[in-house]
């Protein structure tokens, strides 16, 4: 059997960004303040730090699912960048 430690840890941090990006989906859009609480709340919650919870965030931005309004501090969740594997139901 050669379920890996790095096979789990994919899983748990494919679980974890699938609850941020539902986290913001239900928040839909903000301010940057607003952002900030809820990456805050989420690291929180998974017991993660700061510098982990920015990167799942960059990947989510370099993805598409959230889009930040360029010299406007502003963001909004893309959901039409969801596709089947990453279907998020609220």
């Amino acid at each position: 059997m050669s379920l890996s430690i790095e096979n789990l840890n994919i899983r748990g941090k494919r679980t974890r960004m699938l609850e941020l990006a539902g986290m913001l989906k239900e928040a839909k859009a903000g301010n940057k303040a607003k952002l900030e609480r809820i990456m805050a709340r989420f690291a929180v919650q998974e017991g993660l730090r700061s510098i982990v919870v920015k990167s799942y965030m960059n990947q989510l931005i370099v993805a598409g699912l959230v889009k930040i309004s360029e010299g406007k501090s502003r963001w909004k969740y893309n959901p039409d960048a969801e596709w089947d594997l990453f279907k998020i139901t609220l």
